[in-house]
């Protein structure tokens, strides 16, 4: 089974031809039974591959417009067997928690960061992200259960066991991003089955698998309150009383790079000293507001492992940002307002795309890529798909075919037919000539001139556990910039695999496989790589020698004029293993 775009496939393993039995000639369309209509702007895809229970292919899915519910099909036929509504439906427990029918307008609580399947318990644990849209939440008042929630559910039935929502009415787009570990500790002299979940705040959270019950006490704090009209945020959140953070949580002066040029330091100071900076939980605000971590993380996707002793190895990337709220058409919509029936290309980039890449579309590399110049770099087809779908960090947009051509051309592509009036009149897509409904907010990483976090590095740090006592063993920076040692990566994208043997492997953006030892955080063992990698290591044997294989196919030269210029296009989309060496 496999997933693109839209669908997902089931091709037969010996052939590779499709198995014609399932679905419709063997694929079925994801957004099906998701409470939307199947129109061309609708897009859901499924970043995880789910898992496989009996007869049963247990998915979740990724997207913006839709619901994220968890489903299970049938593998022989493709049919629909269960669903969980994450987006509780009228009259199902926590419906109270959304307003009347959010099910059928409401979006995300999904999961794309991959689920657990307990195969001693029988339980399935899903973790489930935040509704959408980030950074604005006064159209779904409620805490939002089950978003930023980790869900036991029965994999027969997809019935809710029980659940932990370590995150009230999120609009810091604060996600559970990693699938959920599973532990056996020694707590009180008794062996527990334990379930664990980081989040991007930086926060561990661990429970019992069978019953929910926290193995460590958590509490309900007071927290910030936003200034936002209409905007009813939490007034407790959850905090982890015994288990340290593993992210900086909080940003003061203080924590500016020693580094930093005078004029940069004295920006940046103001910046921090004008702006909403009220701990972890500041909420967005139109002056602007300090996030530590930053919407990036904390952690991320694929950055945790477990081992047989009950410890917790976790990367995680120390990026702040300011959650700035503006009008939903971007900080170009008043440019759009003014050249919208002459350049109706440039207003959709203003209103839409501006705020993220900015008006010069220099953006912040590498976390925003630059647009400048980038019909030399990128082909149409890349672009296009990259508007309509979204990619990494960027959510997709819905234009109709004539506005995304005049964006296009905008952007250098081959210019497409003169558009018509009512494309002109039309341009703004998500804004219209309307006021905006909303506001939203770019990332606003705060980097400094160097193309780097304008913070004391380490930037990016792998930390071990031991969760039988909730203690921290060690931390050590993860990863280098060319010419900063221990400086740590800025967007780690390899993810990390643990063995038995006490050795942890993961490759970095810096184009270097690594080996730690677990016990002491210390590099054992180092390798180059042709290209960035991405995914998780795969461990394993052959003929009793050990590999590890890791994918190394990312190369985006939007990236090579940032802090990671040592990147270049030898060695892209190639899949590098290492093996132990052979015993005599």
């Amino acid at each position: 089974f496999f997933h693109s775009n839209d669908r997902m496939y089931a091709l037969d393993a010996a052939t590779g031809k499709l198995v014609e039995s399932f679905g419709d000639k063997g694929s079925i369309d994801l957004r099906e039974g998701l409470d939307r209509a199947l129109t061309p702007s609708l897009k859901v895809a499924a970043q995880a591959p789910g898992r496989i229970f009996g007869n049963l292919l247990i998915l979740g899915t990724a997207g913006e417009a839709a619901p994220g519910y968890i489903r299970a099909i049938d593998v022989q036929s493709g049919k629909l067997v269960w669903t969980f509504h994450s987006i509780p439906h009228q009259g199902e427990p926590n419906a109270a928690d959304w307003p009347k029918d959010a099910w059928k307008t409401q979006g995300g609580v999904n999961n794309w960061s991959g689920m657990t399947l307990d195969t001693e318990t029988g339980i399935l644990f899903v973790t489930l992200v935040g509704a959408k849209p980030n950074y604005y939440g006064v159209d779904r008042p409620g805490n939002n259960l089950y978003s930023n929630s980790i869900v036991a559910l029965d994999p027969r039935t997809g019935r809710r066991l029980w659940h932990f929502q370590t995150l009230h009415h999120d609009i810091w787009d604060y996600d559970l991003p990693q699938a959920p570990k599973l532990l056996k500790l020694t707590r009180g002299g008794r062996q527990v089955d334990a379930v664990l979940v980081a989040s991007k705040t930086g926060n561990i959270f661990v429970f019992d698998r069978r019953t929910g019950k926290p193995i460590f006490p958590i509490e309900e704090r007071p927290v910030p309150q936003s200034d936002v009209p209409g905007e009813r945020t939490s007034p407790t959140q959850p905090f982890p009383m015994a288990v340290p953070p593993f992210a900086r949580q909080g940003l003061s002066v203080a924590d500016l790079d020693p580094s930093l040029e005078p004029d940069e330091r004295k920006r940046l100071t103001q910046l921090i000293k004008q702006s909403r900076n009220e701990g972890l939980f500041t909420p967005p605000s139109f002056r602007g507001s300090i996030q530590s971590p930053g919407s990036w993380g904390g952690t991320n996707m694929d950055n945790g492992v477990t081992d047989r002793t009950g410890h917790y190895y976790v990367v995680s990337a120390d990026i702040p940002g300011l959650a700035k709220l503006e009008p939903a058409g971007g900080t170009g919509y008043d440019l759009f307002l003014k050249t919208k029936a002459t350049d109706p290309g440039a207003a959709l980039y203003n209103a839409n795309c501006a705020a993220c890449h900015g008006a010069d579309r220099k953006g912040q590399p590498p976390a925003v890529p630059s647009l400048d110049g980038i019909a030399k770099r990128r082909t149409e087809a890349f672009v296009r798909a990259t508007v309509t779908r979204g990619r990494n960090t960027m959510p997709p947009f819905e234009l109709p075919p004539e506005q995304l051509d005049a964006l296009l051309a905008h952007l250098g592509y081959k210019a497409p037919k003169a558009p018509s009036s009512g494309a002109a009149a039309s341009a703004a897509g998500p804004g219209s000539e309307q006021k905006p409904k909303g506001y939203r907010s770019s990332p606003n990483f705060l980097f400094s001139k160097r193309g780097v976090p304008a913070t004391k590095p380490p930037w990016t740090t792998l930390t071990a556990y031991d969760m039988n006592s909730g203690t921290i063993l060690w931390k050590v920076p993860y990863g280098s910039l060319p010419g900063l040692k221990d400086s740590g990566q800025i967007f780690p994208r390899g993810a990390i695999a643990g063995t038995a043997g006490g050795l942890l492997f993961a490759g970095s953006q810096d184009r270097v496989m690594r080996a730690w030892d677990m016990k002491s955080g210390k590099i054992l063992w180092q390798a180059p790589l042709p290209s960035i990698p991405g995914g998780v290591p795969a461990v394993y044997q052959v003929d009793g020698r050990q590999f590890i294989a890791v994918p190394a196919a990312q190369y985006d030269p939007s990236m090579a004029a940032g802090a990671s210029n040592a990147l270049s296009k030898q060695g892209r989309n190639s899949l590098v293993a290492f093996a132990l060496a052979a015993q005599e």
